[in-house]
């Protein structure tokens, strides 16, 4: 009973593992559908950009203020671009249908996603009492002791005792017969299976032994991940995004009014897409660190309440 109790315990532990493993891999879905929609949101900026670069440029040359060549490379960059929107959409669409196998929503649907730009995570994860590596490796440890403890309780011969009436013949004369039966382990003294439990108790105290610096090492180190992308998230997301934002506004302006070289124009477009890119590159990595955090400390609730 007690083994059976152990083992209870142990699938117990690893059913709330599983939910902790499923609850990270949504997580990331979600950031991944979220992050995949602001890129889609960027390529149809850059490809309305190229759009109008190109009809810029078709009529400069038209006019006679620039040469075919300008028009022909906007035309590459108006391709370009819209090769970068189709891949964007087609990678949001991924993102949807991974979303709908994991929870079961029906497609299409939306996501509520205000929490992608917050940087400062404000809501706090419910505490579970349990990080559910180490308290797998405990109760393997547990099951192990109760199995070493039956193995020893094998080697005590069970005496069995049975009662019972016996009729002699022909005869009415009956009589009462008791039994007893005492084993004697001659040839299976239940050593074997003791040893085998105590090398399997030693394995359990050594695995318990190893994931309890596993788990420090890991939890320090998803802990300087999250600071390191927090520093990252802010730091793409504000002087330098409003810097790039305002140098391709400027060289839109100059372009238009023909105080700017197409160059100048297609190097400010092309930093403020890396800049934009950038920035969402760092919030989903700060929001999946955040999950695998919270996926060690044997968080199965969801870090963001929408």
């Amino acid at each position: 009973m007690q083994v059976a109790q152990a083992e209870r315990n142990v699938a117990g532990i690893g059913t709330r593992t599983a939910e902790a493993d499923l609850t990270l891999q949504i997580t990331e879905a979600f950031v991944a559908l979220a992050a995949s929609e602001r890129y889609v949101a960027i390529a149809k900026a850059g490809y309305e950009l190229a759009e109008r670069a190109h009809h810029a440029a078709r009529e400069r040359v038209r006019v006679g203020k620039a040469s075919p060549i300008e028009e022909q490379r906007a035309d590459v960059l108006r391709i370009n671009a819209e090769v970068r929107l189709g891949k964007a959409i087609r990678a949001a669409e991924l993102a949807q249908k991974t979303i709908a196998r994991l929870t079961g929503i029906a497609m299409p649907f939306t996501i509520t996603s205000r929490w992608f730009e917050q940087i400062d995570h404000s809501e706090t994860v419910p505490p579970t009492g349990q990080r559910l590596a180490i308290a797998t490796a405990e109760a393997e440890v547990a099951a192990a002791v109760a199995r070493v403890e039956a193995a020893r309780r094998d080697r005590i011969p069970d005496i069995t005792l049975t009662a019972g009436m016996r009729r002699y013949g022909e005869s009415s004369d009956k009589a009462a017969v008791l039994g007893l039966s005492v084993p004697l382990p001659l040839f299976n003294q239940g050593t074997a299976a003791v040893a085998r439990s105590r090398a399997e108790y030693d394995r359990a105290s050594a695995t318990r032994r190893a994931v309890v610096l596993e788990f420090e090492q890991s939890t320090a180190r998803a802990e300087i991940e999250v600071a390191d992308a927090t520093a990252a998230a802010r730091a793409a997301n504000g002087p330098a995004l409003a810097a790039a934002e305002e140098a391709a506004r400027i060289a839109r302006i100059g372009y238009a009014e023909g105080k700017f070289p197409q160059l100048e124009l297609i190097e400010a477009e092309r930093s403020l897409a890396e800049t934009r890119q950038s920035s969402v590159d760092a919030l989903a990595a700060l929001h999946s660190a955040r999950a695998r955090l919270a996926r060690l400390q044997g968080s199965t609730f969801p870090i963001y309440k929408d």
